[in-house]
């Protein structure tokens, strides 16, 4: 990339490059498209992962602490059935 520019009250950046930190003429090229296809794809996947993980804590907590959080097993239930289940 290249040097951080900053102004005083802003965030720095490389020069030529756009808000993402991508360098703008890496930006449109086929590899530039490539790698933020795949990182878009892989942060989709890691959200997929986390909600997974959080929907699991849900059904592992007992009625007790879901009333805490203002929940009933059938809210939990219903919001574990939107898992995506694989194989």
């Amino acid at each position: 990339m290249g040097t951080i520019h900053s102004l005083p009250g802003s965030i720095g950046f490389p020069r030529g490059s756009d808000r993402s930190g991508h360098d703008s003429a890496e930006a449109t090229t086929t590899k530039g498209v490539f790698r933020r296809i795949v990182v878009g794809v892989w942060s989709v996947l890691i959200n997929m992962q986390r909600r997974y993980e959080m929907r699991r804590a849900l059904l592992d907590l007992d009625d007790r602490a879901l009333k805490d959080l203002g929940l009933t097993r059938e809210d939990v239930t219903r919001e574990a059935d939107r898992m995506i289940r694989f194989g």
